[in-house]
């Protein structure tokens, strides 16, 4: 699949059944993430963008 999906949320409960989910079904993945460390598990699956939802340069890299 060549789709690429923006995740916010990822490393709470809810989010990372949504990341596993989405990684799973063969989408790529980034998550914007606070701290990337929480990303750990997902280790060169996905790609994570440093920041927040109140943070424009973030967002726009996000949806690069």
């Amino acid at each position: 699949m060549s789709q690429i999906i923006a995740v916010t949320g990822g490393a709470g409960f809810l989010g990372a059944a949504l990341l596993d989910r989405l990684l799973a079904d063969g989408f790529s993945v980034r998550a914007l993430a606070r701290d990337p460390a929480r990303f750990e598990r997902w280790n060169g699956r996905i790609a994570i963008v440093r920041g927040a939802l109140d943070d424009a340069g973030a967002l726009d890299a996000l949806a690069a």
